[in-house]
């Protein structure tokens, strides 16, 4: 049988074959393109049993063109193939097409090798109209890509290292770790709220959170510095006026301020999300002003409060600056609760030019230097500063909750009140009273012993002789 009469002698053509598509985008590739090329040769080949010319001899635009012949079809091969295989066989086809297959395995193909064979790698990232397709998809994520990016990305990372610039889904990845994660939340019409924008985008606006932090599991480092007081703000949750101050000094610290928008600014050391596990401590260290009104006026909730009548400026809303006292006639220097420190001042660093010294001090494993001053006005006492240029005043301490668990409160507050503390005194009190009034309640026991007869009850010319000869006694 000759060429010629493989040309004219031929039966009805087979049925076209039908190739299912299904799975992802490489998948429907490969099975339409199997498909087409086996349909050509099925169809063209089967005819005449000469199936391997068709495959390796006939140009693939002549075998379309047979097929659109014989069975009414109009394929376009140019919509599937690169128009410089119309010019190719099926056979090199085949080769191209498993060399290019073989080299995305092997961690070298890229898109742009894939795009040489098919026009549909171009449909694929931007749809048939070029504002579609996967770049468009990508988009509507908030990760912004083009062509010019995309096409000479290798498909598979077969090394164990991270490549953006060079690998296609690591570039991808980096993409979208670079998104915040806030904008991505608006993009599907989630719906925000005062918490969840301060959570997201920082107490400022301009820390945003991003799904690379996410992705790289460092949230509790990238929250670590958010304040806690001021996520509770954000929410809906209403403290009760009389619980305010107490809430506030343990989430903001001590000296917080609030406006008159009810916006906080944090004091010293407020908690935050990277210190949380410090809260029972920071509960310990609440003052005890801070639990319940102290009035500057009740000598006895001030010592308890404050460790002294004089140590809380009630005007500027802050403690007052520690002091020592100094006897001159016993030449001993003595703490405000009347403790001798004089052993603990350094030696050589008296200057009684200047009027000041230097006490050095253990506080537990710490050892504490304060710098001394004498009180313009008043040579008995000395002020204490931090540093040695008296710039940094040291101020008195609050009575902690922790001051009041450790059971040595009654101790010192006993060394600080005095009977007239205690009880109401006046001059329509017996005579002894008025004569304790001033006394501490720790030194009572002594004071009384040391009375006089004319301390206890009223002597006076018009006494019994005897009284007024006891009097002194």
């Amino acid at each position: 049988m000759s060429k010629r009469d493989m040309e004219i002698e031929y039966d009805e053509p087979k049925e076209k074959v039908v190739v299912k598509k299904k799975g992802g985008f490489w998948g429907r590739f490969f099975s339409w393109f199997f498909g087409f090329l086996f349909g050509i040769i099925f169809t063209v080949g089967g005819v005449a049993g000469a199936g391997w010319y068709i495959y390796a001899k006939m140009k693939i635009d002549k075998g379309v063109s047979t097929v659109n012949k014989w069975t009414g079809a109009s394929i376009d091969y140019t919509e599937y193939l690169d128009e410089s295989y119309g010019n190719k066989t099926i056979k090199q086809l085949m080769g191209d097409v498993i060399d290019a297959v073989n080299d995305v395995s092997a961690g070298k193909g890229t898109l742009e090798d894939l795009n040489k064979i098919s026009p549909l790698v171009t449909t694929l990232l931007q749809g048939e109209d070029g504002e579609g397709g996967l770049i468009a998809t990508l988009k509507e994520y908030g990760i912004e890509t083009t062509m010019e990016e995309l096409m000479p990305k290798i498909i598979i990372n077969k090394t164990d290292e991270k490549d953006p610039d060079t690998y296609l889904l690591d570039y991808l990845v980096d993409k979208a770790k670079q998104l915040h994660v806030g904008e991505v939340l608006e993009l599907l019409d989630f719906e925000t709220n005062d918490l969840l924008d301060y959570v997201l985008y920082g107490p400022n606006g301009d820390n945003p959170l991003t799904i690379g932090t996410i992705m790289d599991g460092d949230v509790g480092d990238f929250f670590k510095d958010y304040e806690i007081g001021q996520m509770l703000l954000k929410t809906s949750f209403v403290i009760p006026d009389d619980m305010q101050d107490f809430v506030y000094t343990l989430l903001f610290g001590e000296g917080y301020i609030v406006d008159g928008d009810g916006n906080v600014t944090a004091g010293e050391n407020p908690l935050k999300v990277g210190n949380v596990d410090e809260v029972l401590t920071r509960l310990y260290d609440v003052p005890l002003d801070a639990l319940m009104p102290v009035d500057a006026d009740d000598t006895l909730m001030c010592i308890l409060a404050y460790g002294g009548k004089d140590r809380y400026d009630a005007a500027a809303d802050k403690m007052n600056q520690m002091y020592y006292t100094y006897d001159a006639a016993a030449n001993k220097l003595y703490d405000a609760d009347g403790k001798d420190v004089t052993e603990s001042i350094v030696p050589d660093s008296v200057n009684m030019t200047n009027g000041t010294l230097t006490l050095s001090f253990t506080d537990g494993e710490n050892t504490i230097s304060q710098y001394l001053k004498v009180k313009e006005g008043d040579a008995t006492k000395l002020l204490a500063y931090a540093n040695n240029t008296y710039s940094e005043a040291v101020l008195f301490e609050k009575t902690t909750i922790q001051d009041l668990l450790d059971g040595n409160l009654m101790d010192g507050l006993l060394d600080h009140l005095t009977l007239g503390d205690v009880i109401k005194i006046d001059s329509s009190s017996p005579l002894v009273l008025q004569n304790l009034a001033d006394t501490k309640i720790n030194d009572l026991g002594s004071a009384f012993n040391t009375l006089t007869l004319n301390k206890v009850i009223k002597i006076d010319s018009s006494s019994p002789l005897v009284l007024q000869n006891l009097a002194d006694t």
